[in-house]
C-alpha cells in the first residue's frame, strides 16, 4: 500500500490536532482527524512526492545574525535579565523621568508668573532625554550604534554645564557611562549594576551567527501553529491569541502550494496541550511551490535575506523535473530581473488568508522555461476553507460560511446563523444590526450607497429610482437637502409675504404654521410635514447659508 501524507501521522499527532481544535475553535468537533484532514491529504500529494514521501524535511544551517534577529533576542530576553542589570535600567528610567519633570516644573513656574502671557514650551530641552530613552530600545542595542546626532547637558565639577555631543555611530553604552560620570551613581545608577547590564548586552553581540535545524513542513500541526510558539512572538494568524486572520492557516494547510519553513528552537518546545509538545518556531515563513517557480511569502518575526533565499533554492532543488534560475528578488506584480529576458506578471492572491505580497521582500526561483517571452500568472494560493468543527468544505470565493477571517467554525456550528445576513449586491456577510435594509432586503454600507438613500424626513431607506431632489426656498435663499421618497416629496417656498405658510406639493395647498413656533427672525424653527411626520430646522439651515 502506497504512503499518503495522512498515513505518516502518529496517533498522538492526530489526537493533538483534534485537541487543539477543541481548545481554540468556536465550537468543538465530533469529527475524526482523517475526515478533517481529507482535503489536506489530497492537496499535499504533489509536495509530499517532492519531499520523498515525508512530512518534514530538516537540514542543518548556519547564517549570519541580522540586526532584526538580535533585536528580537534582546526583546525576548529582557524579562530574563539578571537582577542587577535590570536594576540599572530601572534607575536610568527613573533618572530620565525626573529630568523631564524638572523641565515641566520650570515651564509651569514661568507661566504662573504671568498667566496672561503666552510662554513657549521649550521642547528642545526635552529632546536629549527622549534620545537617551531610545538608547534602551532593542533595535538600537542590536545595532550597537546611535542613529541620530544629539547633545546632552552635562554638569561640570565647577557647577557649569557643558554640551556633550553624541554623534551618529556612538555606542549607546558609552553614552550611559558618561551620564553616570557626570550626574553620579546615586542619580543615574550604580557602576556595578551598569557593568552587569553591559555583560548582559554583550552576549547578544557576541552571537554572530544563527545555527540550527531549518525545517520544511507540510505537517498539519505546523499550519495550526504557524504563529503559536514558545519563542515569544505572534502574528494575526495565531490560534492561541485569536488572531484576526487565523482562519488563513486552514487555507494554507489545504493549499496545494504552501510549505511552512521554520527554524526549530533547540532549547524549548511548544506545548499544544498539557502533555503534547511540538516544535517551537524561532523564525517562520511560507513558500509557495507554484507553476512559475518557488516564491517566498513573508517571514515572522523578522525578515532574514539569507534564510529566505536559501529556503527558496532548497525547495527548487527538490524538483528534479524542472530547471530553475537562481533565486532573485520578486516585486509583485511584475518581475524585474536580469536573469531572464521574459516579461512576467505574477499575481498571487488568497481569500481568508492575509495576503502579505507587497509588504516585504520576496524571492522567486523562476523556472527556466519561462525565461523568454511574455507570461502572466494569476493564482489563488488559498486552499479550500474548512470548518474545523464539522469539516464542511467551501471554495475560497464562497463568502457564506464564516463571518470573519478569525472564525474557525462555520456559522452553523458557531450558532451564528440568525445573527448575520448577506448583502444582496456583493454577498458580503454582515451582522443584522449593521445591515442597511430596503424593505426586507439587506445591503452592506458600500452597496447601499450605490443603490439606495435614506429619506431625511422619514429616516427610511429607499431605492435611488424612487427618490427625487428636495429643494427649499427661504426668502431669496435656496437649500438643497438631497433625495426624498417620491410620495413624501414636499417643495417648500417660504416667501416674504408667506412667512406663516408652507406649500405642500403633494396636497397642492398651503398649511398655516402656528405663530408660537416662529422665532424672532420670522422663520419657523421646526416645520412639520403633515404627510411624513418629519421636520427640518429651517432657521439653522438659513444660518449656514448666510455664514
Amino acid at each position: 500500500m502506497s504512503k499518503t501524507p495522512f498515513s505518516l501521522l502518529t496517533e498522538d499527532e492526530k489526537n493533538a490536532f483534534i485537541d487543539y481544535i477543541n481548545a481554540h475553535a468556536e465550537a468543538p468537533t465530533s469529527c475524526s482527524a482523517d475526515y478533517l484532514l481529507r482535503e489536506w491529504n489530497a492537496q499535499k500529494a504533489h509536495i509530499f512526492k517532492l519531499f520523498g514521501e515525508q512530512l518534514i524535511l530538516k537540514t542543518d544551517v548556519e547564517f549570519s545574525q541580522s540586526d532584526d534577529a538580535i533585536a528580537l533576542d534582546i526583546s525576548q530576553d529582557w524579562r530574563e535579565m539578571p537582577e542587577n542589570a535590570y536594576r540599572f535600567t530601572e534607575s536610568l528610567w527613573d533618572f530620565l523621568a525626573k529630568q523631564k519633570t524638572k523641565i515641566w516644573e520650570e515651564y509651569n513656574a514661568r507661566q504662573s508668573k504671568n498667566p496672561e502671557a503666552y510662554t513657549r514650551f521649550e521642547d528642545e530641552k526635552m529632546q536629549p532625554w527622549y534620545q537617551i530613552e531610545n538608547l534602551l530600545a532593542s533595535e538600537i542595542l542590536a545595532k550597537n550604534a546611535v542613529q541620530e546626532e544629539f547633545t546632552i547637558p552635562m554638569p561640570k565639577p565647577d557647577g557649569s554645564v557643558r554640551e556633550y555631543r553624541v554623534q551618529v555611530g556612538t555606542k549607546p553604552l558609552r553614552v550611559m557611562r558618561q551620564l553616570i560620570k557626570a550626574y553620579g551613581e546615586e542619580a543615574v545608577g550604580s557602576m556595578d549594576d551598569f557593568n552587569a547590564f553591559c555583560v548582559w548586552h554583550s552576549q547578544f553581540l557576541n552571537t554572530s551567527s544563527i545555527k540550527g535545524k531549518l525545517c520544511f513542513s507540510i505537517h498539519p500541526l505546523d499550519y495550526l501553529t504557524m504563529s503559536d510558539n514558545a519563542n515569544d512572538w505572534t502574528s494575526c494568524m495565531s490560534w492561541q491569541e485569536v488572531g484576526c486572520y487565523r482562519a488563513g492557516t486552514v487555507e494554507m494547510m489545504n493549499s496545494p502550494y504552501a510549505v511552512v519553513v521554520y527554524l526549530e528552537a533547540s532549547d524549548r518546545k511548544y506545548y499544544m496541550t498539557s502533555d503534547f509538545a511540538w516544535n517551537s518556531k524561532k523564525w517562520r515563513s511560507l513558500c509557495l511551490i507554484a507553476e512559475p517557480g518557488v516564491i517566498s511569502v513573508k517571514s515572522y518575526p523578522y525578515y532574514h535575506k539569507e534564510i529566505t533565499e536559501f529556503s527558496v533554492k532548497y525547495l527548487a532543488d527538490l524538483d528534479t523535473e524542472n530547471d530553475y534560475f537562481a533565486p532573485t528578488v520578486f516585486v509583485p506584480y511584475k518581475l524585474e530581473s536580469s536573469i531572464a529576458e521574459a516579461e512576467l506578471r505574477i499575481n498571487p492572491h488568497c481569500f481568508r488568508m492575509y495576503n502579505d505580497f507587497g509588504s516585504t521582500t520576496h524571492f522567486i526561483a523562476l523556472k527556466k522555461i519561462y525565461g523568454e517571452g511574455e507570461h502572466s500568472f494569476t493564482f489563488n494560493y488559498s486552499g479550500k476553507s474548512e470548518c474545523m468543527s464539522c469539516g464542511e468544505l467551501f471554495d475560497a470565493d464562497d463568502r457564506q460560511m464564516f463571518t470573519c477571517e478569525e472564525q474557525l467554525s462555520c456559522m452553523k456550528c458557531a450558532g451564528l446563523n440568525g445573527d448575520y445576513v448577506f448583502c444582496e449586491e456583493c454577498g458580503e456577510i454582515i451582522h443584522v444590526d449593521d445591515a442597511y435594509w430596503i424593505d426586507d432586503t439587506p445591503y452592506c454600507y458600500t452597496c447601499f450607497s450605490e443603490v439606495g438613500f435614506c429619506d431625511p424626513f422619514t429616516d427610511e431607506n429607499h431605492y435611488l429610482d424612487d427618490g427625487t431632489d428636495t429643494v427649499f426656498t427661504l426668502g431669496t435663499h435656496r437649500i438643497e437637502l438631497g433625495l426624498v421618497f417620491l410620495p413624501d416629496f414636499v417643495h417648500l417656498n417660504i416667501k416674504e409675504k408667506y412667512k406663516n405658510d408652507i406649500w405642500n406639493q403633494a396636497d397642492k395647498e398651503y398649511t398655516t404654521i402656528d405663530a408660537a413656533m416662529l422665532n424672532d427672525r420670522g422663520i419657523s424653527d421646526m416645520i412639520w410635514f403633515l404627510r411624513s411626520n418629519a421636520y427640518i430646522n429651517c432657521a439653522a439651515e438659513l444660518e449656514k447659508i448666510e455664514d
